[in-house]
């Protein structure tokens, strides 16, 4: 088999021959073990029998700003590409962030050649380490559904480098780098001409005289520039002609620019403007002409409503009858002949919710949404918007072990039932489901699923939760703020600038009590055992400017070393810091109290450097009094930072275990008790301390403290949570209350 694949290429190199060698200096290769098309050993200019054959013709003439195309062809001085439709079109990614992309060659090529943005194409700039395009090309889908053959004449080494990978897989039969010939881009049109000559299915021809003319006479409105082009156009015309001397192949010819150029006509790569503005011409009648003659637009937005360098491999494929239907669709593109896709697609994703957005085609068909190839639903004529709400489903259905599923997920959208198809792709979706322990051992002790109205109910009827004076100011809390759930979940917002006549600041938590007029305070235990978790975002532009802040704590948290607990804020840059600490040492609120004798009375979470935590970022933060095990445990799961967690041992028996609690504060009746109350001390300070006054007993300048602090899903178990359990909260990032019994 390999000395017949040897001698079919010796003949097809003999075949090509005097054109492929026609410019001198070139380097191009040629196919290894490529079978010769039919007709491939005809002189050019004759006809091959048999019928007549669909083949592709792209050119890029890179370094061609839309502009000066547009004036070209109202002055008449470009005249082989005022036979085409020239459409204005872009670069450089869509709406969608993911896909945002330099503006520059290889990026750019990457798309024109694959259908898809940087997020799948992985090509993210000029840079020499740019080995492949990440998922399938064009070359490899042609490949895949055909025999035909691809051949690529470039005059820019780092596309030829960019294709390097595509000539040894065998994708691509001939690779001509013109870039060291005297004249590449001469070199380039004699190679691509010989590769149409040759009946090649697919052809690429990329010229970059304009760029380097441009870049040498300062800008884009000089005459060596103008002229430029018009050689360019000149080219173009040959190319042409050359694609029309063969009846029995039908050529599909496309036109256009890997990137634009600045105002001062460099490529430098930016995403703005004038740089993501290029143009697509073509032979053949397009599905929508408003981009044909129309002007540059204000902004990126207006211009992504206009063709896109991503719809020309769909287009290439749809004329050669290889377009993958729409289960297997995976291309941020759509033809531009043929049936009309939807345009402007975009998605925007939660932690549990994928919603895409698009403008629909003129010919208004209903529109179907697949994922991963899965028809979802089928909407009616106009239709623009769609969520998918079952994703967390589908991520669990993906893993039967209930462990942590990992993907991205490809939505495609499908206008009627032809070709006319476009797709988007997710970031990476972490999900895992909530362990069920969380709430069926009846150790959930009380919980706070946050909704849009106050005041907040604890779903276990154990305790109370409201703002820590009757006249603090209504701006103290609202639950308005976004959730960290997606739509439709909240999260109360706790100003503590917010303060009444007497210095009362944020929200008070207080535990009723048992029948017997036992209080339910877990920390009312000689050897107590819980857990307190909750959803925190430091809802601020950045951390505080010095000092500490309160976030969960039923001490005063003027010293470490009070009794009770403490979770607090601590000053940062980019990010702040959280405390954890439990102290049993003499209470400063109660004249006379003694400390028995002990010279230290508090353990401390780390705080050197104090665990970080991202400003503007919902994350999930947990503490695990184990004292049964003379042990705490902590746990920071951050969105950028990831998971911080330690155990702390209470090794030298510093800490008194059963001097945590500190009482109650509010009055109230429910649970079959009624809670007694001493004023200004004890319970739980949300946003605060334990004694809701905590920036008057810091006594330091009150601004320094000032905070913004939102809580979502507040929970509090009547034991230890385990490892397993707290990352099933963050990384399922679901409320507790979509487990069953809540």
């Amino acid at each position: 088999m390999r000395i017949k694949q040897a001698l079919l290429f010796a003949a097809l190199a003999l075949a090509m021959g005097a054109g492929l060698s026609a410019c001198g200096g070139s380097n191009g290769t040629t196919a290894a073990g490529a079978s010769a098309p039919s007709g491939a050993s005809q002189p050019a200019g004759t006809t091959a029998p048999g019928p007549t054959v669909h083949r592709t013709l792209i050119i890029g003439l890179d370094g061609v700003i839309y502009g000066t195309i547009q004036a070209g062809l109202a002055n008449g001085s470009l005249p082989n590409l005022a036979k085409l439709q020239v459409s204005l079109a872009y670069g450089g990614g869509s709406d969608d962030p993911l896909t945002l992309q330099a503006n520059q060659a290889d990026p750019g090529w990457a798309t024109i050649l694959s259908g898809t943005w940087v997020n799948r194409h992985q090509v993210t700039s000029d840079d020499d380490t740019q080995a492949a395009i990440h998922d399938a090309s064009l070359f490899d889908m042609v490949k895949a559904g055909s025999s035909g053959l691809n051949g690529v004449a470039t005059a820019n080494p780092v596309i030829s480098q960019l294709m390097a990978s595509q000539r040894t897989s065998g994708s691509l039969d001939a690779l001509d780098d013109c870039s060291t010939d005297a004249s590449p881009d001469d070199c380039v049109t004699q190679q691509a001409s010989s590769l149409i000559d040759n009946h090649y299915t697919t052809v690429v021809a990329q010229y970059t005289g304009a760029d380097n003319v441009a870049l040498e006479n300062g800008g884009t409105s000089s005459a060596a520039y103008v002229n430029a082009v018009k050689l360019l156009d000149g080219a173009v015309g040959t190319l042409l002609a050359e694609t029309a001397k063969n009846p029995g192949d039908s050529w599909q010819v496309i036109v256009t620019s890997a990137y634009g150029l600045s105002n001062f006509g460099s490529a430098d790569g930016l995403p703005l403007l004038p740089e993501s503005t290029t143009f697509i011409a073509i032979n053949q009648p397009l599905n929508n002409t408003a981009g044909v003659g129309a002007a540059q637009p204000a902004d990126l937005a207006a211009l992504h409503a206009y063709p896109s360098l991503a719809d020309i491999t769909p287009t290439v494929l749809a004329y050669l009858n290889l377009l993958p239907n729409a289960a297997n669709y995976a291309m941020d593109g759509a033809e531009l002949t043929g049936d009309q896709a939807v345009s402007q697609l975009a998605l925007t994703q939660t932690r549990t919710a994928v919603s895409l957005n698009w403008a629909p085609p003129a010919s208004g068909e209903p529109v179907t949404i697949l994922r991963d190839g899965q028809v979802l639903a089928t909407l009616a004529d106009g239709s623009t918007s769609y969520t998918d709400n079952s994703l967390v489903q589908y991520l669990t259905s993906k893993d039967a072990s209930g462990g942590l599923v990992q993907a991205q997920i490809n939505y495609a959208v499908q206008a009627g039932t032809g070709d006319g198809l476009r797709s988007n792709l997710t970031s990476l979706v972490s999900f895992a489901p909530l362990a069920p322990t969380l709430t069926s051992t009846g150790d959930l002790l009380a919980y706070y699923p946050f909704g849009s109205a106050l005041p907040a109910t604890d779903m276990e009827n154990h305790s109370i939760l409201g703002p820590s004076a009757s006249d603090l100011p209504a701006a103290a809390g609202t639950v308005l703020t976004p959730g960290p759930f997606g739509t439709g979940s909240y999260g109360l917002d706790v100003n503590s600038s917010q303060r009444d006549a007497n210095l009362f600041e944020g929200y008070r938590l207080n535990f009723g009590t048992d029948t017997q007029g036992n209080t339910l305070d877990p920390t009312n235990q000689q050897t107590p055992a819980f857990t307190i978790g909750f959803w925190f975002k430091v809802d601020m532009p950045t951390c505080l400017a010095s000092n500490d802040a309160a976030v969960f704590s039923n001490k005063n948290y003027v010293s470490g070393g009070d009794y009770g607990l403490a979770i607090g804020l601590f000053s940062g840059t980019t990010t702040c810091g959280i405390a954890f600490n439990l102290g049993s040492n003499a209470d400063p609120l109660v004249p006379g109290s003694v400390a028995s004798g002990k010279s230290s009375y508090r353990i401390d979470g780390p705080s050197s450097p104090y665990t970080p935590v991202t400003v503007g970022q919902w994350a999930y933060i947990a503490m695990a009094v184990d004292a049964p095990n003379n042990k705490f445990t902590w746990y920071v799961w951050d969105p950028v930072l990831g998971l911080r967690s330690g155990t702390v041992v209470n090794s030298s028996n510093l800490l008194d275990w059963s001097k945590l609690y500190t009482g109650t504060t509010l009055g109230w009746t429910g649970n079959g008790g009624t809670s007694t109350a001493s004023l200004g001390r004890g319970g739980w300070g949300v946003g605060t301390d334990g004694t809701t006054q905590y920036i008057k007993n810091k006594n330091v300048p009150t601004t320094n403290l000032f905070t913004k602090q939102a809580f979502s899903d507040i929970a509090i178990w009547k034991r230890p949570l385990t490892t397993a359990e707290v990352a099933s909260i963050y990384q399922s990032k679901l409320p507790l209350s979509t487990l069953s019994g809540n």
